[in-house]
């Protein structure tokens, strides 16, 4: 072979082995339980339990209940949301807010006890606006 294919060859072989190297190096980290770096996913917890992008009204405590005063502040927030943004969905309510549809669920539901809001579709497809 002549010395350029050669060390073409050679090249090509040093790179593949850095590959290999970093996707095992990558494996272990996943397998020891770390995160992968450079790649989408969920992004870690922040030591408080708390994401950046949490609003004052939404609680992020691993296990504790919320208050009444926790649930009317966000039933609050959810009605005035609807106010101006009638018929969305939980998650399109949920996203707007910075909160889970789990967490939506119980102001949702005071705010439907008390006939604060008007419900179009089932289950999934339910649309919410302020009456």
């Amino acid at each position: 072979m002549s010395s350029r294919v050669e060390s073409l060859v050679q090249e090509f072989v040093s790179n593949l082995r850095q590959a290999i190297a970093a996707d095992a190096a990558e494996m272990f980290r996943l397998a020891a339980g770390g995160a992968v770096r450079g790649k989408p996913g969920p992004k870690p917890r922040i030591a408080a339990g708390r994401s950046p992008s949490a609003k004052a009204g939404s609680p992020k405590r691993k296990g504790g209940k919320r208050t009444s005063e926790e649930i009317e502040a966000q039933a609050a927030s959810v009605l005035s949301y609807l106010k101006k943004n009638p018929q969305h969905g939980a998650e399109q309510i949920g996203a707007a807010l910075g909160m889970t549809t789990s967490e939506l669920a119980l102001p949702i539901k005071s705010l439907l006890a008390k006939k604060s809001l008007k419900t179009v579709g089932q289950k999934r497809g339910t649309k919410y606006s302020a009456k």
